[in-house]
């Protein structure tokens, strides 16, 4: 038990200086002067005024257009890799390893893999169609 707690205080010993740096940066941080967090209150209201501001000023719709760009390239992507799926399942349908059934279960989850961009934008304009009392 005496080795155990011994490693304990030498360990403890090693690390204090960290722990009393650390401690006197949370202090330095939290000792901040009125003034000093009005001045970032401020800063905060700002940036949060400064949101419609930007919409404004033409960066909604360039945010759209990126997302449409990164959207329409997960999709290619993702029909890329469906039709090597489907072309290695009728591979191996050809060569007798896999059933014609099992092809068709693939060709199923692709059409479902395909229509699931379209379904969530439909449930989304759905949902903010929705009204609440």
């Amino acid at each position: 038990m005496n080795k155990i707690l011994n490693f304990i205080t030498k360990k403890s010993a090693q690390y204090t200086p960290e722990i009393m740096e650390a401690q006197a940066k949370s202090n330095a941080i939290m000792g901040k002067t009125s003034v000093q967090a009005a001045v970032h209150g401020l800063a905060v209201v700002a940036m949060l005024g400064a949101a419609p501001l930007a919409s404004a000023a033409g960066f909604e719709a360039e945010a759209k257009g990126m997302a449409d760009k990164i959207y329409k390239a997960i999709y290619g992507i993702v029909g890329v890799v469906a039709l090597i799926i489907v072309l290695w399942q009728c591979v191996e349908g050809w060569s007798g390893r896999k059933s014609w059934m099992d092809i068709l279960v693939t060709c199923i989850w692709v059409i479902a893999a395909a229509a699931s961009g379209a379904l969530v934008a439909w449930l989304w304009s759905k949902g903010q169609s929705m009204t609440f009392g």
